[in-house]
């Protein structure tokens, strides 16, 4: 599975590089926790992108699901990310 934070640089514009580098850790953090709650593998990340292994294919699945719902939810929660 690979991941990329889409709109990223335009991001960094919009939010400055302390409050991007907070967003991004924020990111990082949540995508770490599901790798490790359904058995994935990180096997490089670079900037803001994942290169993710999975011995199953279901688990790759939920935990792409898993992933997109927390990131909704920190969305919500950060009104400067709009």
């Amino acid at each position: 599975m690979f991941t990329d934070l889409e709109g990223s640089t335009e991001m960094l514009t919009r939010l400055g590089d302390e409050e991007n580098q907070t967003l991004l850790s924020s990111h990082r953090k949540i995508i770490r926790e599901k790798l490790e709650e359904n058995g994935g593998l990180e096997v490089k990340t670079t900037g803001d992108g994942f290169m993710i292994a999975f011995y199953s294919a279901r688990k790759a699945v939920t935990c792409a699901v898993e992933i997109q719902r927390d990131l909704k939810i920190l969305t919500a929660r950060t009104p400067t990310h709009s």
